[in-house]
Parts: C-alpha cells; sequence; structure tokens
C-alpha cells in the first residue's frame, strides 16, 4: 500500500454526508450505549468541535477533550470505521494521529471500543493501554 493511499484527508462532513450518515448508524446500531445521533455528529463537525478524516473505503471523526480537573487535552478517535475488516490500516492511521495530536498540544489519544480483538491489537501493536472499563447496570 502505497503512503498517500493512506493519508487521511481533512473532509467536510456535508460532501461526504452521503456514505458518512450510514456508517455512523451502522456504527451506533452496535455501540448502543453511545448517546449521540447521526445528526449530533454531524453539527459536531459542521461547528468544527469535530473532525472527519477519510481514506479510501476508510473515515474517522476526531475531537479534543479536556480533564475536568486537570484541564489536560486529550485527542478522542470519536468513531472510526473501515471497509476492509482486519486491514490494520490502524497503524497507517496512528503515524497521523500521533504527530496531530502532538502539535495540538495533546498529552493522549483516547479511543472508546468494546470491540475485545480491536482491543488486543491497539495493546499489543500501538503502544495502547486499557485505561478503565465502565461496568453499567440498567434499571428498570
Amino acid at each position: 500500500m502505497e503512503e498517500d493511499h493512506v493519508k487521511p484527508v481533512l473532509s467536510d462532513i456535508r460532501q461526504e454526508w452521503h456514505w458518512i450518515r450510514p456508517v455512523i448508524e451502522d456504527l451506533l446500531l452496535d455501540n448502543t450505549d453511545v448517546d449521540a445521533i447521526p445528526e449530533d455528529v454531524y453539527a459536531a463537525c459542521k461547528a468544527g468541535a469535530a473532525q472527519l478524516w477519510t481514506l479510501p473505503n476508510a473515515m474517522f471523526i476526531t475531537r479534543f477533550e479536556y480533564g475536568d480537573f486537570n484541564n489536560e487535552k486529550t485527542l478522542d478517535l470519536w468513531f472510526a470505521w473501515s471497509g476492509e475488516v482486519g486491514s490494520r490500516i490502524g497503524k497507517e492511521v496512528h503515524k497521523f494521529l500521533e504527530p496531530f495530536a502532538k502539535a495540538h498540544g495533546c498529552a493522549a489519544i483516547e479511543f472508546g471500543t468494546r470491540y475485545q480483538p480491536l482491543i488486543d491489537y491497539l495493546c499489543g501493536d500501538l503502544g495502547y493501554r486499557v485505561s478503565t472499563q465502565i461496568l453499567r447496570k440498567d434499571l428498570e
């Protein structure tokens, strides 16, 4: 895979919405604890609170978050998708994300998932660690 084929492009969500919306819908169906709807993601990107990055057959959305008490800035990988499961495009994306996060004053990159193979890959190959696991009991 050539380098310029995996370089993420900062994209206009309005121009990409025709294919981004169904991707976001599928991600939300698979992650029912996320309380956003596709229109929230669209609005965040249009307002500049989140950034849509696209690649051939892949996309991710980032946003900056700040610690409640220490104001530590982190780059949150809010949504990520690849049309090629197991493509390992994450390694190429992180070659971009790490310098991007550092250039914007971030102390860390965070990414939430409950997909264990992805957790194993991120921790084993890309230097992540599990920071916390949130347990939830729904009340009837």
